[in-house]
Formats: structure tokens, C-alpha cells, sequence
């Protein structure tokens, strides 16, 4: 389960590209040796799923940490700006995208 594969609905969008719901510790600590570089958050910081030293996790392996903290009942058009962005800036290396569905 330290693989991001095994995160809850993981989906593989393309070769750069996957997403998922909510992951482990384990999970996020393996990122590196699975190939990525770069990771998007949306989840907000007060969420159940939410992972207090996650920046720390995944910036300590040297992969780009991007958090977008998105309150479902009410996303923004800035939420929505800042998310196009990170993935335009993203796009050509390997990324995971996550929250917490």
C-alpha cells in the first residue's frame, strides 16, 4: 500500500498525468522512486484528509509541491485559474493530482 497506485481512486490520466482521492503518508513518502516530480493538492487545509506535514513529504524528495486549497461546496474561478495553471506548468513531467474523493 506505499505505492500511489494503491491510493483510493487512483486513475491514470496519461504517461504524466494521475490522480486519486485521499492518500497515506506512505504513499506520498514513495513518490520519488515512483517517477514523479510534481504534486497538486487541492485538498483545504482543515480537511479531515488532510496531511499536516505533507509539504514537508514531498518537497524533502525534491518534487514540486502545489497546494490549492479548494472548499468543494463553493470552488472559485481563482481556484479554477490556479488549477489550469499548475497543470499547464506541470504538463510535461510527471504528476499526481489529489483531494479527497
Amino acid at each position: 500500500m506505499d505505492n500511489i497506485g494503491d491510493s483510493y481512486n487512483f486513475c491514470k490520466i496519461s504517461d504524466y498525468l494521475t490522480t486519486s482521492g485521499s492518500v497515506t503518508r506512505e504513499q506520498l513518502a514513495s513518490l520519488k522512486s515512483q517517477g514523479y516530480e510534481a504534486l497538486i493538492n487541492l485538498l483545504p487545509h482543515d480537511n479531515k484528509h488532510a496531511l499536516p506535514e505533507e509539504p514537508e513529504l514531498v518537497e524533502s524528495q525534491q518534487i514540486e509541491y502545489i497546494r490549492i486549497p479548494v472548499d468543494w461546496n463553493a470552488p472559485t474561478e481563482e481556484n479554477y485559474a490556479a488549477f489550469v495553471a499548475a497543470v499547464q506548468n506541470t504538463q510535461h513531467r510527471t504528476t499526481h493530482i489529489h483531494c479527497a474523493a
